[in-house]
């Protein structure tokens, strides 16, 4: 391994000099006073690159909905010029304690009764990670922000300043972030260190953990480094020692993109993997899952569209946009399904095969792009382009 450490800045935003001290850049720290406007949190100019935001209605006093699938609309935060905010992740640690964060900067807090924002930055985020001991945030090219509980916020400095793609751990002092140049960092309570990957080209696109499981990234090599093209896939597990190939056989099926995994506690390890993506054809794409172990046998599922039985056609995969899904147990994962203004659907896998329930919400309002899927053994939530949908988990 080849370690790049960094050091944690270990007390509150407000005393930035001492974090810019150890290297933090003025254009990557998070806010410190001078930022703060009359309402306490920075100043955030909408969407970032010139987006103004979801393409939904922000009547705010618009009644909340519930869907066909038992998911009710939960009120969010407006974004700072009234557009609905466009939410890139959830996680859920408690009832009363979930987490989202936001393509504006936002982090929101759900306490079990409402939405508020804990957190403002200058930057957009994109993943979200939890325990009850702290939440870990990451964005584009900014600072990996930390919240201890009942503590104040704190950020580490990363190195590399491309976009976070994914957090995982197994405890405050064990966690794991990919990030969209296909390194991965790991923090072990004091430091932040880099943990190169001997592929050339490689491109990691989940990281997922489980104590007691281990702890694995999936990515792709493409034919061409600028563009997903007969994408080669690629499953490790992250040991001490480095990066080890976790099932060699899955390299062989060239076309496939991994996009999402989840480390599942099936007692039998040829089910210790749960991992989605597309097999990818340039023109069309074909939605693919696998169970896997370390020695088992590659068996690409096909997971049928919900409307049509066929291909979804169009551009290629853009892997800009990794697929949402939460796997409770090997043979219990929500895959939440949306495909423009037309309609969206809720899959759930199960031993016997799959059950397909609409998302349909009424008054014209269709969840789509859905982001992030996180739940807890009372509530599942969905999360995306301006809306947190709450339900039951069965």
């Amino acid at each position: 391994m080849r370690p790049a450490t960094r050091g944690l800045c270990a007390g509150l935003l407000a005393a930035v000099a001492a974090c810019s001290a150890s290297g933090a850049s003025d254009e990557t720290r998070p806010p410190g006073p001078d930022d703060l406007d009359d309402g306490g949190a920075p100043v955030v100019d909408g969407a970032p690159d010139g987006d103004a935001g979801p393409e939904i209605d922000p009547d705010a006093d618009r009644p909340l909905v519930c869907g066909d699938a038992g998911f009710c609309e939960t009120k969010l935060p407006a974004s700072d010029v009234g557009k609905p905010l466009a939410l890139q992740g959830v996680w859920s640690v408690a009832p009363n304690d979930v987490w989202s964060v936001t393509a504006e900067g936002f982090v929101l807090h759900y306490d079990g009764t409402s939405w508020k924002t804990d957190y403002r930055a200058t930057y957009p985020l994109t993943a979200v990670w939890a325990t009850a001991a702290g939440v870990w945030v990451g964005g584009e090219g900014g600072p990996i922000l930390h919240k201890p509980a009942g503590g104040a916020w704190t950020f580490l400095d990363i190195d590399h300043g491309t976009r976070v793609r994914a957090i995982s751990g197994t405890s405050d002092d064990d966690v794991w972030f990919a990030s969209d140049d296909g390194l991965v960092d790991h923090y072990d309570g004091t430091t932040l260190s880099a943990y190169p990957f001997d592929v050339p080209d490689l491109r990691i696109m989940t990281i997922a953990a489980r104590a007691g499981r281990g702890v694995f990234a999936a990515g792709y090599v493409s034919a061409d480094p600028e563009y997903v093209y007969e994408p080669q896939p690629f499953l490790f597990e992250l040991t001490p020692a480095g990066a080890v190939t976790f099932n060699p056989t899955l390299e062989e099926y060239y076309g496939f993109l991994p996009v999402s995994l989840e480390v599942t506690d099936a007692p039998d390890d040829e089910q210790r993997i749960f991992l989605f993506g597309y097999m990818d054809y340039g023109e069309f794409r074909e939605v693919r899952y696998a169970r896997l172990g370390p020695e088992s046998a590659v068996a690409l599922e096909d997971l049928k569209q919900p409307v049509k039985d066929e291909p979804v056609y169009g551009s290629p995969f853009d892997p800009e946009a990794p697929y949402a899904i939460w796997v409770r147990s090997p043979v219990d994962v929500v895959m939440p399904y949306a495909e423009d203004f037309r309609f969206a659907y809720l899959y759930r896998l199960n031993a016997s095969g799959h059950t397909v329930g609409s998302l349909g919400m009424g008054s014209g309002f269709v969840p789509r792009r859905v982001a992030g899927v996180h739940g807890n053994a009372v509530d599942t939530w969905l999360v995306g382009d301006g809306f947190a949908l709450k339900g039951a988990t069965p």
